[in-house]
């Protein structure tokens, strides 16, 4: 099991619970398919599967493109099942070319975390700080969308940075920073970013702020500048790593609101409850 400092990410389906209610004798076969893409996934890219509670997966990785083949081939590996009639008419509209079938939310966090070996399980289990606040990435995420804390964006950066060429092994990846929240309970604020594979970015288009507004007690977005903190050379910035579509929406919104005279920092107070969404 991977031990000191590594990611952690963590998953779980967008309206699973309405999904069961709506057809629990079929969502039994669709939580199969989706438990088959998941280990098969984990299985390829050497990830330590240390938990599961309902839908939701817990993995952790000692390597970067690791986690990132991971996250990114869920997520096509999602587009290519044949999801039943029943399933694709309760999901919201979008484009087929990236979207289809059931929407399962990413987040990851790296850090250095605490572990210790559960008899029970037969599994390593990981706690504490760093462990939670994988969690809490996770709950900003939309279904479809992998989010991403400041720190494995580093991680990211740092790899590819050092071998700007990219190999075939890697995944081409949409990057977008997304905002600075701050959770119930922890002190420190926490900068999330948005990750999705290159050819479903598109998918940045169709993500609001609501769902961070409900899980954080407070959110300040993020616009282009921070990107170009991280990659500020846009001519070194490896060629598998593209600003995602909603980063320039972010951008022009900024501008539109500066003309207007208004703040360009939206601080959103908590809502009176957590999300609803499972």
């Amino acid at each position: 099991a991977p031990q000191g400092e590594i990611f952690i990410v963590t998953t779980d389906i967008q309206d699973s619970t309405a999904l069961w209610e709506a057809n629990p004798e079929q969502m039994i076969l669709v939580l199969d398919k989706h438990n088959e893409i998941m280990r098969a996934a984990i299985a390829a890219t050497g990830g330590y599967e240390f938990k599961t509670e309902g839908d939701a997966f817990f993995v952790a990785y000692e390597d970067v493109e690791a986690m990132i083949s991971f996250t990114c081939g869920v997520q096509r590996a999602l587009m290519d099942v044949s999801w039943p009639n029943w399933l694709l008419s309760l999901m919201a509209e979008g484009s087929p070319a990236c979207w289809n079938g059931i929407r399962v939310r990413m987040g990851v966090h790296y850090g250095r975390v605490s572990s210790a070996f559960d008899v029970r399980a037969g599994r390593t289990q990981y706690f504490g700080g760093m462990a939670n606040l994988a969690t809490l990435v996770t709950d900003a995420a939309w279904g479809g969308q992998i989010v991403l804390s400041r720190q494995v964006v580093d991680r990211i950066a740092s790899a590819r940075s050092s071998s700007p060429s990219p190999s075939t092994s890697r995944s081409a990846v949409a990057l977008a920073p997304l905002a600075v929240l701050v959770f119930s309970g922890l002190a420190q604020p926490c900068e999330i970013w948005e990750m999705l594979p290159a050819d479903l970015a598109s998918r940045s288009l169709c993500f609001t702020d609501d769902r961070m507004r409900r899980i954080a007690r407070s959110a300040i977005l993020l616009t282009g500048d921070v990107f170009a903190s991280v990659w500020p050379d846009e001519d070194a910035t490896p060629s598998d790593i593209v600003a995602a579509p909603a980063l320039a929406n972010r951008m022009t919104t900024k501008q539109a609101l500066s003309s207007l005279g208004k703040s360009t920092t939206n601080t959103f107070p908590m809502a009176n409850s957590l999300a609803t969404s499972s």
